[in-house]
């Protein structure tokens, strides 16, 4: 039997339902085909805009760059934000000098020091003070080493501890080198300036909790040892930067940048 006949046989019990079924299934078919074609021709009509999906993107020409708005008021600037980087912009002006003055008790490494220096100079320090033997390295304290000079005369520019202080040479320069920090700090104590030890103690004040007072002396200590003990007699508060791992310290040179910097955003005019 043809397929024909065994469809008819097994899925329609007549032979009319077939027929019937097939006859109907051709017409919804052509008006299917009919239906496709009139969209497709409605789609013709249509506008690129207008469709569903955009046209194909034009490919730009070879020469083309983009454009980048020369100020923020540019009225044919496509975004707010300027793009132009200024590097080695002149320092920033301020309004009165500051009162802060760096002393340092004998450090180990002068490489240390001489960093310490060229963060003072940069941030506007008012004086820097030394002890002991150190020595700025001019390739690292930058331009702080042209103003390093030694306040005491004497062999090798070192003042004894029979020397009496006010037998010292007066130097107005921005860097001092004493023999012991003690009595230049018990000076400027009594000169109405509040010292400030830079280290960690019983009683020592969160560094970002504390206010400072313009007239600062800022004490930083050895590496090692820390500030002597003679010399945390003197001090008026002590601060310490907090930490959160291992090993539980920083270098001594970045502790001092760290200080100094809040110091200047609490007194960002000087």
């Amino acid at each position: 039997r043809s397929p024909v006949t065994v469809m008819a046989s097994s899925t329609f019990p007549c032979p009319c339902v077939w027929m019937q079924h097939k006859s109907s299934y051709g017409s919804r078919s052509a008006t299917h085909t009919l239906w496709k074609k009139q969209q497709q021709q409605q789609h013709d009509q249509m506008t690129p805009t207008k469709r569903h999906h955009k046209p194909h993107r034009q490919p730009k020409p070879d020469d083309a760059s983009p454009t980048y708005p020369t100020s923020a008021t540019d009225p044919g600037s496509v975004s707010t934000v300027a793009t132009t980087h200024q590097r080695h912009k002149p320092p920033t002006a301020l309004l009165q000098p500051r009162e802060i003055i760096v002393a340092c008790v004998p450090l180990k490494s002068n490489i240390n020091l001489s960093g310490i220096a060229r963060t003072a100079s940069a941030l506007g320090v008012k004086h820097l003070i030394t002890s002991g033997t150190n020595r700025l390295i001019p390739k690292i304290a930058r331009d702080a080493a042209d103003d390093a000079v030694t306040s005491f005369q004497g062999a090798n520019s070192i003042k004894h501890d029979n020397d009496s202080d006010e037998n010292a040479t007066p130097s107005p320069d921005w860097c001092k080198t004493h023999r012991t920090l003690f009595h230049p700090l018990r000076r400027l104590k009594d000169d109405g300036y509040r010292l400030v030890g830079l280290e960690q103690t019983a009683n020592s004040q969160v560094l970002y909790d504390y206010k400072f007072v313009r007239k600062t002396v800022l004490v930083i200590g050895n590496e090692a040892t820390g500030i002597p003990a003679d010399i945390l007699t003197l001090l008026d508060d002590v601060v310490e930067i907090p930490m959160y791992g291992m090993p539980h310290s920083l270098n001594v040179a970045s502790s001092t940048a760290i200080t100094l910097y809040e110091y200047c955003r609490q007194f960002p005019t000087g």
